[in-house]
């Protein structure tokens, strides 16, 4: 088996960081526009070469840290994607990206901490 060195997400650009978190967590332009709290076409944008905004990109580079964790904590992307878009008990029985999509950044990293313990709520 061939162990691939990736790189952290937030050494990625923005477009790099956009194009793994989309392949990695299977996050649509809708759902991923969601979460960072800005348009579909900003997201092209982004892409293209605009730099978001503050907010924006603490948000994004928030999600490029989560992506790190995920990885660190999934062996594969599949993996870390099924996870993300699983009802979680620990989050009142929303999927982590919902719960990203409201916000609640923190309340995901505490669930991925407590999987991480290895309680399975």
């Amino acid at each position: 088996m061939v162990n691939i060195v990736r790189r952290p997400a937030i050494e990625l650009g923005i477009q790099g960081l956009l194009r793994e978190l989309q392949a990695d967590l299977r996050l649509p332009d809708k759902e991923l526009a969601l979460i960072l709290k800005v348009e579909t076409s900003t997201l092209q944008n982004w892409r293209a070469g605009t730099i978001p905004q503050k907010a924006a990109r603490e948000r994004l580079m928030r999600l490029g840290t989560l992506l790190d964790e995920l990885r660190d904590t999934f062996r594969t992307p599949e993996g870390a994607a099924a996870w993300l878009h699983s009802p979680a008990m620990y989050l009142g029985d929303i999927t982590p990206a919902e719960a990203l999509q409201l916000q609640y950044f923190d309340r995901v990293d505490a669930a991925l901490e407590v999987l991480n313990s290895g309680m399975f709520l």
